[in-house]
């Protein structure tokens, strides 16, 4: 899920907060080596608490689940927060962006290639693990985080994340979809 800085809480994150959030800063992981965790007991007295912590992935390749509300999302194109809490979509307008996709999605299924070949090789190393290890809870958690049902029209992509301003990529492509339907229309007339 994208997060966003929390406005409540100091050195916490929370579900973006809607389209464009500005304050989205990553992408919480499956994996458990992302660049940040967060979440869990502060506290001096539960500093080793590990309950409830998110690996959150700053920059990097990552699992990102994305909806259609601005269309299908193609190579390449921005990602930003949806007005769905936690959830990407692509960015057609100027904004704050939280990566780029790094594969298609039109909502034909749930999760991309990419991402149901990761789910699968999860799997083959969770049968060569032992079941008392943290390492086997660990795949176990990331099977769980890359299966779990999901609404119609939201899905998962391996995105890129790298936090910016989305401007003249936007632009240009908003000037080209007014061109198309100009075209469109001189068509019919």
């Amino acid at each position: 899920q994208i997060v966003s800085v929390d406005d409540g809480d100091t050195l916490q994150v929370t579900k973006s907060g809607g389209k464009y959030d500005d304050k989205i800063v990553g992408i919480v992981s499956h994996s458990r080596t992302a660049s940040m965790t967060i979440g869990g007991d502060t506290g001096p007295e539960k500093i080793n608490t590990t309950k409830d912590r998110k690996p959150i992935a700053l920059v990097g390749r990552v699992v990102t689940i994305v909806n259609l509300e601005s269309g299908a999302i193609k190579s390449g194109d921005p990602i930003t927060s949806s007005s769905t809490p936690g959830i990407g979509m692509k960015a057609t307008e100027a904004g704050t962006i939280i990566s780029r996709a790094m594969e298609n999605f039109d909502g034909s299924s749930v999760n991309s290639k990419e991402v149901t070949k990761m789910v699968d090789k999860l799997k083959e190393e969770l049968k060569k693990e032992d079941p008392k290890t943290t390492q086997y809870t660990d795949i176990e958690d990331a099977i769980s985080q890359l299966t779990i049902s999901l609404p119609k029209g939201t899905g998962r992509v391996i995105s890129f994340v790298t936090v910016s301003k989305n401007g003249i990529d936007s632009l240009q492509s908003q000037a080209n979809a007014m061109q198309k339907q100009i075209d469109d229309l001189k068509k019919k007339l």
